[in-house]
């Protein structure tokens, strides 16, 4: 902006100085007859109006993507008790169901851990230990978070592993749990016996053997 100015000022003091000069020399010259002149029509100019061309944005909005994980199986979902000699049978039948069963608790000390059992699958709430079947049952309880099945759409509860405090050896017990498994472990005899995985849910005591 400061150049241009000062261009424009230079250009109009030139222009100045040059009309006193040819002024002073018209007035000492003798006055001629008038000169025709002919008046030039300038045509007038037509400013054409800029052309605008309209542009249309056409945005496309995709859903957002939802990652939806189920929530972790309550007490309320736990409705099947598969009769015992079915159970002891085959006890992979009823694999990845929440269960609702009873069980005598004949192991829970340091070799189990603090947060899982072993006992004696029940489909009643048997009041002595021998009225309870022969399958083996491990329940286990998390000491985190909910943790999903993999495959199976199942989460378990978290922190299931303090519903375990107040059970102890020897204990009879109400279950809802979910059926993870099947395996096996050492006997203090060198055998093994195969028992079938839970995920605790929830557990109630009711009685003593």
């Amino acid at each position: 902006m400061i150049v241009l100015a000062s261009i424009l000022a230079l250009t109009a003091a030139a222009c100045g100085g040059g009309s006193d000069s040819e002024s002073a020399a018209t007035n000492n010259e003798t006055t001629a007859a008038p000169i025709e002149t002919v008046a030039e029509t300038t045509a007038p100019t037509t400013t054409l109006a800029p052309t605008t061309t309209a542009s249309t944005t056409t945005t496309t909005t995709l859903p957002p993507t939802t990652t939806t994980t189920a929530p972790p199986t309550t007490r309320e979902q736990c409705t099947e008790t598969p009769p015992e000699k079915v159970f002891v049978k085959d006890s992979r039948s009823s694999e990845g169901r929440c269960l609702h069963f009873w069980a005598y608790v004949f192991q829970f000390d340091q070799n189990t851990g603090p947060c899982a059992f072993l006992g004696n699958y029940g489909e009643a709430p048997h009041g002595r230990n021998y009225e309870f079947g022969d399958a083996i049952i491990r329940v286990e309880g998390l000491d985190d978070g909910p943790l999903p099945l993999p495959s199976t759409g199942i989460v378990l509860p978290g922190n299931t592993c303090p519903l375990l405090t107040p059970i102890v050896e020897g204990d009879l017990v109400e279950i809802w749990a979910i059926n993870v498994s099947t395996d096996s472990y050492d006997t203090v005899s060198g055998g093994s016996n195969t028992y079938t995985l839970f995920a605790i849910v929830d557990i109630v005591k009711y009685g003593s053997a």
